[in-house]
């Protein structure tokens, strides 16, 4: 028999032997068996057409270039983001948005819509050229070319270390001037003392007045000029004609070569050919004569090694030749460029340091010889008149009084 429970075969029985009901019970009587089964009206349903084809959104229209201009510190927390999300597998148009929500402000939506653009397919190089305030051109070859190779972590921490570096050279610059700055405004603050008191306080307070506003109206004409000079395309090289001075000429070349030689250790190190790396080199410090002298390079690669060619560098620090010409037989090229610009950023930063110093001194000399101007002058007008320190009619009438009995006290004197 089967049961009617588990429907198991089994023999003859009023238990099933596989699950223990009680045949009798269980089985369904014959009758109801053949009872139709009610069915209840099934609803139309509509028949599912055939779905359309996904569109792609087109891309937005072409993005203007942003006016936006990131500073050191923000360029490299940028980079310290895409770090991290590269090494975390994230795509870079996702680590783009992560890394825009960490800077906020102003320059979170530009770089939400870069995100969104590349996303949506967009060349990665010519987007990253609208936002020149966020990518210089070093930064951009350098992704362009990580993106491809594969070593997008290595060279984004690079680029950070590179940035934090210019931070921190503009942060030791504005710290030095602190000093420099109090002295000159204490100068300001004592000069006019005369005016207090001759004149009173609101004469004192009139004087510093003009005095700070003068110094803020040049100190604002100096940070234009600065920043006109930042955006003219040869600032460099009008300032490689200072070079022959002792002094510059040391910074000019530690800047030049710290710029040369890291963009040289990360162009190599993200896989990019030598050809290529010299370019981008000689394009880095913004000086026409580094841009020949790489072009000179490039066209003696094709007879001599690289070593051969340090001789068309301009300034180049010395055992430079020696150093690269063992690199190149141990096959240690951007290891070698890396320490290099190690070396020439220590000397850029010591070099710095000395005409800090030395702007300071000045300064300062200066604010001492201001203030004591002002006092001896101040002295010597109280000697010749003084009744110049009594403010008012006061002044001038006693000044008269003693006008007026000085005849008369010096004929007494005589007899």
């Amino acid at each position: 028999m089967i049961c009617p429970r588990c429907e198991a075969i089994q023999p003859d029985a009023l238990e099933c032997a596989h699950c223990g009901v009680v045949i009798a019970k269980a089985k369904v009587p014959v009758a109801a068996e053949k009872l139709p089964v009610a069915t209840l009206p099934q609803p139309q349903r509509p028949q599912p057409t055939a779905a359309a084809p996904a569109k792609t959104p087109p891309l937005a229209p072409t993005a203007s270039v942003s006016t936006i201009r990131l500073n050191s510190r923000q360029r490299e927390q940028l980079f310290i983001q895409i770090e991290r999300m590269a090494r975390a597998a994230v795509p870079l148009p996702e680590a783009l948005e992560h890394a825009a929500a960490v800077l906020g402000g102003a320059a979170e939506a530009p770089q939400l819509d870069l995100a969104q653009r590349l996303a949506a397919g967009a060349d990665l190089l010519g987007e990253m050229q609208r936002l020149p305030g966020y990518f210089d051109a070093i930064d951009l070859a350098m992704i362009s070319a990580a993106q491809h190779t594969g070593k997008l972590p290595e060279v984004a921490h690079r680029l950070a270390e590179r940035h934090a570096h210019s931070a921190g050279l503009r942060s030791q610059l504005l710290g030095s001037l602190a000093y420099p700055a109090f002295l000159v405004i204490s100068s300001l603050l004592l000069s006019p003392v005369q005016e207090l008191m001759t004149q009173g306080i609101g004469a004192y307070l009139l004087e510093v007045a003009t005095s700070l506003g003068i110094l803020a109206a040049v100190c604002v004409g100096a940070w234009l000029g600065l920043r006109q000079v930042q955006r003219a395309p040869g600032r460099w090289d009008g300032l490689g004609r200072l070079e022959p001075v002792p002094g510059l000429g040391y910074l000019l070349r530690a800047r030049r070569f710290s710029l040369v030689f890291d963009v040289l250790a990360m162009a190599l190190q993200a896989g990019l050919p030598l050809g290529r790396a010299l370019e981008l080199a000689g394009a880095a410090p913004g000086e026409r004569a580094m841009t020949a002298a790489m072009q000179k390079s490039l066209q003696s690669l094709r007879t001599s090694p690289l070593s051969a060619s340090v001789a068309h560098w301009p300034g180049a620090p010395a055992k430079t030749k020696e150093r690269l010409a063992a690199a190149e037989r141990s096959g240690h090229l951007p290891e070698v460029f890396a320490e290099l610009a190690g070396e020439a950023r220590e000397r850029l930063t010591v070099g710095l340091r000395r005409a800090l110093v030395l702007l300071r001194g000045l300064i300062t000399a200066v604010a001492i010889v201001v203030v004591a101007w002002s006092l001896i002058s101040q002295v010597s007008k109280l000697a010749q008149d003084p009744f110049a320190a009594i403010p008012g009619e006061e002044g001038e009438q006693l000044r008269r009084e003693l006008e007026q009995a000085l005849p008369g006290l010096l004929e007494k004197q005589i007899k």
